[in-house]
């Protein structure tokens, strides 16, 4: 399959444990058959082990809280399903404010599926806007109807603080 193509890009499932197999392909021709292996973590919450959400809640750290108080105490709106391009930009200068490119392809890749999740209804694009209709903060969630699991999320943190 490496001979086929240039990249290959998959999106790991949170069930996946064990990614050795592609960090110890062709490790004794490095560097020319060498895989580039980036493995981004998240977790999992399954808030259905706490009997309500608030007692969930106070589990949370103060920052997490604190995130969860400010819409409702700030000057901005919820929109749902509302821009995909207004989340690609957040989405990219949430990594450029990190010094952090991501190519052309990749960018693509996330809108065709955010794209998709809002399409198909099987997720949703939750974006925070401030008093000038500019994003402030975004989420992408997907879900079978029984769970929802966090995708992608962008913020632009000089916005976020003078939106309150």
């Amino acid at each position: 399959i490496t001979n086929l193509y240039d990249e290959l890009v998959f999106c790991q499932h949170l069930a996946t444990n064990d990614t050795r197999a592609f960090q110890w392909f062709a490790y004794d021709s490095y560097p020319k058959h060498y895989i580039y292996h980036e493995l981004l973590h998240t977790a999992a919450i399954d808030i259905g082990n706490y009997p309500s959400f608030e007692e969930y809640f106070q589990t949370l750290s103060k920052t997490r809280k604190s995130e969860y108080r400010t819409p409702k105490k700030s000057n901005l709106n919820l929109k749902i399903n509302y821009s995909v391009d207004d989340f690609i930009q957040i989405f990219k200068h949430t990594f450029a404010v990190q010094d952090l490119v991501l190519d052309a392809s990749y960018i693509h890749e996330v809108h065709t599926v955010v794209s998709g999740i809002i399409a198909n209804k099987s997720g949703s694009l939750e974006a925070l806007y401030d008093q000038n209709d500019e994003i402030v903060s975004a989420a992408v969630f997907i879900g079978d109807g029984i769970s929802s699991y966090y995708l992608h999320g962008a913020t632009d943190r000089n916005k976020q603080q003078n939106g309150k």
